[in-house]
Protein backbone atom coordinates (compact mmCIF):
# COMPACT_ATOMS: atom_id res chain seq x y z
CA UNK A 1 0.00 0.00 0.00
CA UNK A 2 2.84 2.42 0.87
CA UNK A 3 4.50 1.74 -2.47
CA UNK A 4 1.24 2.55 -4.29
CA UNK A 5 0.89 5.79 -2.34
CA UNK A 6 4.46 6.85 -3.21
CA UNK A 7 3.80 6.06 -6.86
CA UNK A 8 0.61 8.16 -6.91
CA UNK A 9 2.35 11.09 -5.21
CA UNK A 10 5.21 10.98 -7.69
CA UNK A 11 2.78 10.88 -10.63
CA UNK A 12 0.84 13.81 -9.18
CA UNK A 13 4.05 15.85 -8.87
CA UNK A 14 4.97 15.31 -12.52
CA UNK A 15 1.57 16.61 -13.61
CA UNK A 16 1.96 19.96 -11.80
CA UNK A 17 2.90 23.09 -13.80
CA UNK A 18 6.63 23.88 -13.69
CA UNK A 19 6.01 26.70 -11.25
CA UNK A 20 6.63 27.71 -7.65
CA UNK A 21 5.11 30.69 -5.90
CA UNK A 22 4.59 32.48 -2.62
CA UNK A 23 1.29 33.98 -3.71
CA UNK A 24 -0.21 35.45 -6.87
CA UNK A 25 2.05 38.53 -6.68
CA UNK A 26 5.40 36.72 -6.48
CA UNK A 27 5.65 33.92 -9.02
CA UNK A 28 8.48 31.74 -10.35
CA UNK A 29 8.01 29.87 -13.64
CA UNK A 30 10.21 27.30 -15.37
CA UNK A 31 9.51 27.60 -19.08
CA UNK A 32 10.29 24.23 -20.63
CA UNK A 33 8.85 24.68 -24.13
CA UNK A 34 5.34 25.29 -22.86
CA UNK A 35 3.94 28.73 -23.78
CA UNK A 36 4.43 31.13 -20.88
CA UNK A 37 0.83 32.29 -21.03
CA UNK A 38 -0.45 28.77 -20.27
CA UNK A 39 1.80 28.49 -17.21
CA UNK A 40 0.21 31.50 -15.51
CA UNK A 41 -3.27 31.40 -14.06
CA UNK A 42 -5.72 34.22 -14.76
CA UNK A 43 -5.30 35.37 -11.15
CA UNK A 44 -1.53 35.54 -11.54
CA UNK A 45 -1.75 37.44 -14.82
CA UNK A 46 -3.90 40.02 -13.06
CA UNK A 47 -1.91 40.22 -9.82
CA UNK A 48 1.73 39.28 -10.38
CA UNK A 49 4.17 42.08 -9.49
CA UNK A 50 7.40 40.04 -9.27
CA UNK A 51 7.96 37.33 -11.87
CA UNK A 52 11.05 35.10 -12.08
CA UNK A 53 11.65 32.87 -15.10
CA UNK A 54 14.03 30.01 -15.73
CA UNK A 55 14.39 27.96 -18.88
CA UNK A 56 14.22 29.24 -22.46
CA UNK A 57 11.59 31.72 -23.65
CA UNK A 58 9.97 31.44 -27.07
CA UNK A 59 9.64 34.65 -29.11
CA UNK A 60 5.86 34.70 -28.51
CA UNK A 61 6.48 34.76 -24.74
CA UNK A 62 7.93 38.29 -24.91
CA UNK A 63 4.55 39.71 -25.90
CA UNK A 64 3.15 38.29 -22.64
CA UNK A 65 6.00 39.88 -20.67
CA UNK A 66 5.44 43.25 -22.35
CA UNK A 67 1.76 43.14 -21.45
CA UNK A 68 2.59 42.35 -17.83
CA UNK A 69 5.14 45.19 -17.70
CA UNK A 70 2.59 47.58 -19.16
CA UNK A 71 0.12 46.58 -16.44
CA UNK A 72 1.15 45.73 -12.90
CA UNK A 73 4.54 43.98 -13.13
CA UNK A 74 7.26 45.73 -11.06
CA UNK A 75 10.17 43.31 -11.51
CA UNK A 76 10.90 40.69 -14.14
CA UNK A 77 13.85 38.48 -13.18
CA UNK A 78 15.47 36.61 -16.07
CA UNK A 79 18.86 36.16 -14.38
CA UNK A 80 18.70 32.35 -14.47
CA UNK A 81 16.89 32.03 -17.81
CA UNK A 82 18.75 30.16 -20.55
CA UNK A 83 18.91 33.06 -23.03
CA UNK A 84 21.97 34.32 -24.89
CA UNK A 85 20.15 36.66 -27.32
CA UNK A 86 17.11 38.90 -26.86
CA UNK A 87 15.15 38.66 -30.13
CA UNK A 88 14.30 41.71 -32.23
CA UNK A 89 11.59 43.86 -30.61
CA UNK A 90 11.69 41.70 -27.46
CA UNK A 91 10.65 44.62 -25.24
CA UNK A 92 8.94 46.74 -27.86
CA UNK A 93 6.07 48.22 -25.86
CA UNK A 94 4.48 51.33 -24.43
CA UNK A 95 4.45 51.64 -20.63
CA UNK A 96 1.99 53.85 -18.81
CA UNK A 97 3.72 56.38 -16.55
CA UNK A 98 4.58 55.25 -13.05
CA UNK A 99 6.68 57.11 -10.51
CA UNK A 100 8.38 53.82 -9.54
CA UNK A 101 10.86 52.49 -12.08
CA UNK A 102 10.11 49.03 -13.50
CA UNK A 103 13.02 46.58 -13.39
CA UNK A 104 14.07 43.76 -15.71
CA UNK A 105 17.05 41.63 -14.59
CA UNK A 106 18.70 40.43 -17.79
CA UNK A 107 19.96 36.83 -18.11
CA UNK A 108 23.45 36.13 -16.86
CA UNK A 109 24.02 34.19 -20.10
CA UNK A 110 22.99 37.13 -22.32
CA UNK A 111 25.52 38.25 -24.96
CA UNK A 112 23.46 40.17 -27.56
CA UNK A 113 20.46 42.49 -27.87
CA UNK A 114 18.87 42.24 -31.33
CA UNK A 115 17.32 45.10 -33.33
CA UNK A 116 15.00 47.35 -31.30
CA UNK A 117 15.16 44.91 -28.37
CA UNK A 118 14.67 47.72 -25.81
CA UNK A 119 12.26 49.92 -27.74
CA UNK A 120 10.32 50.99 -24.64
CA UNK A 121 8.13 54.08 -24.94
CA UNK A 122 6.60 56.02 -22.08
CA UNK A 123 7.74 55.29 -18.54
CA UNK A 124 11.30 54.41 -17.49
CA UNK A 125 12.40 50.80 -17.25
CA UNK A 126 15.77 49.70 -15.83
CA UNK A 127 17.44 46.68 -17.46
CA UNK A 128 19.97 45.21 -15.04
CA UNK A 129 23.07 43.53 -16.49
CA UNK A 130 23.86 40.42 -14.47
CA UNK A 131 26.54 38.99 -16.81
CA UNK A 132 28.85 40.52 -19.41
CA UNK A 133 27.90 43.76 -21.15
CA UNK A 134 26.01 42.71 -24.34
CA UNK A 135 26.52 43.71 -27.94
CA UNK A 136 23.76 45.52 -29.83
CA UNK A 137 21.85 45.20 -33.07
CA UNK A 138 20.34 48.13 -34.96
CA UNK A 139 18.40 50.80 -33.10
CA UNK A 140 18.47 49.00 -29.72
CA UNK A 141 16.42 51.79 -28.10
CA UNK A 142 14.20 52.55 -31.09
CA UNK A 143 14.55 55.23 -33.74
CA UNK A 144 15.61 54.73 -37.34
CA UNK A 145 12.19 55.16 -38.91
CA UNK A 146 8.56 55.84 -38.06
CA UNK A 147 7.87 52.24 -37.03
CA UNK A 148 9.99 52.67 -33.96
CA UNK A 149 10.50 55.09 -31.12
CA UNK A 150 11.73 57.92 -33.37
CA UNK A 151 10.28 60.89 -31.53
CA UNK A 152 10.76 59.70 -27.95
CA UNK A 153 14.19 59.67 -26.33
CA UNK A 154 15.16 56.37 -24.79
CA UNK A 155 13.62 55.47 -21.45
CA UNK A 156 15.19 51.99 -21.24
CA UNK A 157 18.16 52.42 -18.89
CA UNK A 158 20.98 49.90 -18.50
CA UNK A 159 22.28 49.37 -14.97
CA UNK A 160 24.32 46.76 -13.13
CA UNK A 161 22.52 43.95 -11.33
CA UNK A 162 23.39 43.33 -7.70
CA UNK A 163 26.49 41.20 -7.44
CA UNK A 164 27.86 42.04 -10.90
CA UNK A 165 31.49 42.83 -10.17
CA UNK A 166 32.71 42.79 -13.78
CA UNK A 167 32.12 46.55 -14.02
CA UNK A 168 31.63 49.52 -11.72
CA UNK A 169 29.22 52.39 -11.25
CA UNK A 170 30.89 55.77 -11.09
CA UNK A 171 29.54 59.25 -11.76
CA UNK A 172 26.12 57.78 -12.64
CA UNK A 173 27.45 55.56 -15.43
CA UNK A 174 28.79 52.05 -16.06
CA UNK A 175 32.57 51.86 -16.47
CA UNK A 176 35.23 49.20 -16.81
CA UNK A 177 36.90 48.44 -13.50
CA UNK A 178 39.96 50.50 -14.47
CA UNK A 179 37.78 53.44 -15.52
CA UNK A 180 39.23 53.50 -19.03
CA UNK A 181 35.97 52.61 -20.81
CA UNK A 182 32.52 54.18 -20.49
CA UNK A 183 29.80 51.68 -21.41
CA UNK A 184 26.64 53.70 -20.87
CA UNK A 185 25.13 56.27 -18.51
CA UNK A 186 22.44 54.93 -16.21
CA UNK A 187 20.87 58.25 -15.26
CA UNK A 188 21.41 61.15 -17.65
CA UNK A 189 19.83 63.79 -15.44
CA UNK A 190 21.95 62.91 -12.40
CA UNK A 191 25.06 62.55 -14.58
CA UNK A 192 24.68 66.02 -16.04
CA UNK A 193 23.93 67.63 -12.68
CA UNK A 194 26.96 65.95 -11.12
CA UNK A 195 29.42 66.49 -13.97
CA UNK A 196 28.38 69.86 -15.38
CA UNK A 197 27.61 68.33 -18.76
CA UNK A 198 30.65 66.03 -19.09
CA UNK A 199 29.78 62.77 -20.85
CA UNK A 200 32.51 60.76 -19.11
CA UNK A 201 34.93 61.09 -16.25
CA UNK A 202 38.23 62.83 -16.80
CA UNK A 203 40.70 60.06 -17.57
CA UNK A 204 38.26 57.95 -19.57
CA UNK A 205 39.86 56.79 -22.82
CA UNK A 206 37.04 55.04 -24.71
CA UNK A 207 33.28 55.53 -25.06
CA UNK A 208 31.65 52.27 -26.14
CA UNK A 209 29.37 51.77 -29.14
CA UNK A 210 25.77 52.91 -28.60
CA UNK A 211 26.72 54.59 -25.30
CA UNK A 212 24.41 57.61 -25.68
CA UNK A 213 22.36 56.48 -28.66
CA UNK A 214 18.83 57.91 -28.78
CA UNK A 215 19.35 59.79 -25.49
CA UNK A 216 17.91 63.13 -24.48
CA UNK A 217 20.67 65.47 -23.30
CA UNK A 218 19.50 68.48 -21.28
CA UNK A 219 22.16 70.90 -22.53
CA UNK A 220 25.56 71.23 -24.25
CA UNK A 221 27.60 68.03 -23.94
CA UNK A 222 31.32 67.80 -23.17
CA UNK A 223 33.70 64.98 -24.19
CA UNK A 224 36.74 65.04 -21.86
CA UNK A 225 40.25 65.61 -23.22
CA UNK A 226 41.33 62.08 -22.26
CA UNK A 227 38.96 60.33 -24.70
CA UNK A 228 40.71 58.90 -27.77
CA UNK A 229 38.12 56.40 -29.09
CA UNK A 230 34.35 56.61 -29.58
CA UNK A 231 32.39 53.60 -30.84
CA UNK A 232 29.77 53.00 -33.53
CA UNK A 233 26.56 55.02 -33.10
CA UNK A 234 27.69 56.27 -29.68
CA UNK A 235 25.75 59.53 -30.24
CA UNK A 236 23.38 58.49 -33.02
CA UNK A 237 19.98 60.20 -32.85
CA UNK A 238 20.85 62.17 -29.71
CA UNK A 239 18.16 64.79 -29.04
CA UNK A 240 17.86 67.73 -26.67
CA UNK A 241 15.24 69.42 -24.54
CA UNK A 242 16.76 72.81 -25.42
CA UNK A 243 14.60 74.70 -27.97
CA UNK A 244 16.47 74.79 -31.28
CA UNK A 245 16.63 78.18 -32.96
CA UNK A 246 16.70 81.77 -31.78
CA UNK A 247 19.35 82.37 -29.13
CA UNK A 248 19.28 78.81 -27.78
CA UNK A 249 21.91 76.30 -28.81
CA UNK A 250 22.89 72.65 -28.41
CA UNK A 251 26.61 72.16 -28.89
CA UNK A 252 29.03 69.26 -28.64
CA UNK A 253 32.29 70.27 -26.96
CA UNK A 254 35.30 67.99 -27.45
CA UNK A 255 38.25 68.90 -25.26
CA UNK A 256 40.66 66.41 -26.90
CA UNK A 257 43.52 68.11 -28.76
CA UNK A 258 43.63 65.25 -31.29
CA UNK A 259 40.27 64.15 -32.74
CA UNK A 260 39.27 60.85 -31.12
CA UNK A 261 38.96 57.88 -33.45
CA UNK A 262 35.27 57.34 -34.19
CA UNK A 263 33.34 54.36 -35.51
CA UNK A 264 30.52 53.99 -38.02
CA UNK A 265 27.61 56.44 -37.74
CA UNK A 266 28.92 57.76 -34.41
CA UNK A 267 26.97 61.04 -34.79
CA UNK A 268 24.30 59.94 -37.29
CA UNK A 269 21.19 62.15 -37.02
CA UNK A 270 22.39 63.74 -33.76
CA UNK A 271 20.91 67.20 -33.10
CA UNK A 272 24.19 68.91 -32.20
CA UNK A 273 24.29 72.29 -33.97
CA UNK A 274 28.01 72.96 -33.63
CA UNK A 275 31.27 71.35 -32.53
CA UNK A 276 33.62 73.29 -30.24
CA UNK A 277 37.24 72.09 -30.04
CA UNK A 278 40.56 73.43 -28.68
CA UNK A 279 41.73 76.50 -30.57
CA UNK A 280 44.90 74.86 -31.90
CA UNK A 281 43.01 71.78 -33.12
CA UNK A 282 40.45 73.34 -35.45
CA UNK A 283 42.23 72.27 -38.65
CA UNK A 284 42.70 68.72 -37.35
CA UNK A 285 38.96 68.38 -36.73
CA UNK A 286 38.09 70.00 -40.05
CA UNK A 287 40.12 67.29 -41.76
CA UNK A 288 38.80 64.40 -39.65
CA UNK A 289 35.95 62.40 -41.30
CA UNK A 290 32.82 62.37 -39.16
CA UNK A 291 33.94 65.30 -37.04
CA UNK A 292 33.94 67.64 -40.02
CA UNK A 293 30.23 67.05 -40.56
CA UNK A 294 29.65 69.81 -37.98
CA UNK A 295 30.32 73.54 -38.12
CA UNK A 296 33.48 73.85 -36.03
CA UNK A 297 34.54 76.66 -33.71
CA UNK A 298 37.14 77.04 -30.97
CA UNK A 299 36.71 76.52 -27.27
CA UNK A 300 37.98 79.78 -25.85
CA UNK A 301 40.36 79.16 -22.92
CA UNK A 302 39.32 79.75 -19.31
CA UNK A 303 35.61 79.36 -19.96
CA UNK A 304 35.47 82.53 -22.05
CA UNK A 305 32.35 82.67 -24.20
CA UNK A 306 32.68 84.69 -27.39
CA UNK A 307 29.31 85.52 -28.93
CA UNK A 308 28.14 86.75 -32.29
CA UNK A 309 27.60 90.36 -31.17
CA UNK A 310 31.12 91.48 -32.18
CA UNK A 311 33.49 91.49 -29.28
CA UNK A 312 31.24 90.39 -26.42
CA UNK A 313 33.13 88.18 -23.96
CA UNK A 314 32.09 86.42 -20.77
CA UNK A 315 35.05 85.47 -18.55
CA UNK A 316 35.09 83.40 -15.37
CA UNK A 317 37.30 84.85 -12.61
CA UNK A 318 36.39 82.17 -10.09
CA UNK A 319 33.81 84.05 -8.02
CA UNK A 320 31.93 85.86 -10.78
CA UNK A 321 31.44 86.17 -14.52
CA UNK A 322 32.57 89.39 -16.17
CA UNK A 323 30.52 90.43 -19.19
CA UNK A 324 32.20 92.83 -21.61
CA UNK A 325 30.47 93.98 -24.80
CA UNK A 326 31.25 96.21 -27.75
CA UNK A 327 28.01 98.12 -27.19
CA UNK A 328 25.81 99.14 -24.27
CA UNK A 329 24.10 96.32 -22.39
CA UNK A 330 20.59 97.52 -21.68
CA UNK A 331 19.23 94.71 -19.50
CA UNK A 332 20.16 91.31 -18.05
CA UNK A 333 17.64 88.62 -17.09
CA UNK A 334 18.49 85.30 -15.46
CA UNK A 335 16.40 82.10 -15.65
CA UNK A 336 16.79 78.79 -13.83
CA UNK A 337 16.76 75.35 -15.49
CA UNK A 338 12.95 75.26 -15.27
CA UNK A 339 12.68 78.51 -17.24
CA UNK A 340 11.64 80.66 -14.26
CA UNK A 341 13.04 84.20 -14.07
CA UNK A 342 15.13 84.61 -10.93
CA UNK A 343 16.95 87.88 -11.65
CA UNK A 344 16.26 90.99 -13.71
CA UNK A 345 18.11 94.29 -13.68
CA UNK A 346 18.91 97.24 -15.98
CA UNK A 347 22.61 97.72 -16.79
CA UNK A 348 23.23 100.64 -19.22
CA UNK A 349 26.92 99.86 -19.41
CA UNK A 350 29.29 97.88 -21.62
CA UNK A 351 30.57 95.88 -18.62
CA UNK A 352 28.80 93.92 -15.90
CA UNK A 353 29.88 91.54 -13.12
CA UNK A 354 27.56 88.64 -12.23
CA UNK A 355 28.29 86.96 -8.88
CA UNK A 356 28.14 83.16 -8.95
CA UNK A 357 26.39 83.25 -5.56
CA UNK A 358 23.33 84.70 -7.25
CA UNK A 359 23.09 81.98 -9.91
CA UNK A 360 20.67 79.05 -9.46
CA UNK A 361 21.74 75.41 -9.49
CA UNK A 362 22.54 73.45 -11.62
CA UNK A 363 22.95 76.24 -14.19
CA UNK A 364 21.54 79.62 -15.20
CA UNK A 365 20.35 80.89 -18.56
CA UNK A 366 21.28 84.57 -19.02
CA UNK A 367 19.45 86.73 -21.56
CA UNK A 368 21.56 89.83 -22.32
CA UNK A 369 19.73 92.60 -24.20
CA UNK A 370 21.62 95.36 -26.02
CA UNK A 371 20.55 98.93 -26.77
CA UNK A 372 20.29 98.21 -30.52
CA UNK A 373 17.50 95.65 -29.86
CA UNK A 374 19.63 92.51 -30.29
CA UNK A 375 20.23 90.00 -27.52
CA UNK A 376 22.38 87.04 -26.52
CA UNK A 377 21.52 83.96 -24.48
CA UNK A 378 24.29 82.12 -22.62
CA UNK A 379 24.45 79.33 -20.02
CA UNK A 380 26.45 79.89 -16.82
CA UNK A 381 27.29 77.44 -14.04
CA UNK A 382 27.34 78.68 -10.40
Amino acid sequence: MKQLLYTLLALFATLQPAMAQEDNTHVTVNVDGTPLESLLTDEQKAQVTHLSITGTLAEDDYAVLCELLANQLEELNLRDADIDTLPAHAFDCTLEYRREERTVVLPESLVHLSDCALNIIGSRCAFLISGTYPSFGKYPYGGGNDEYNMYNARVAILKLAEGNTRYKYENNAIYSLDGDTLYTPNDLTDLFFASGGKLAMDGTKAMLANAYEHSLLPWDAVIPASVDTIGNRAFAEVVTSVPVGGDWHFWLICEAAIPPKIGKDTFKDAEFQKLLVPHGSIELYKNAPGWNDFPISAIVPNDITVTKNGGMHVTDNGNAYIVKAGQVIEHIRCYNAAGQQVLSRPINSTTEEISKERLPQPYAIMRIAFEDGTSETIKLKP
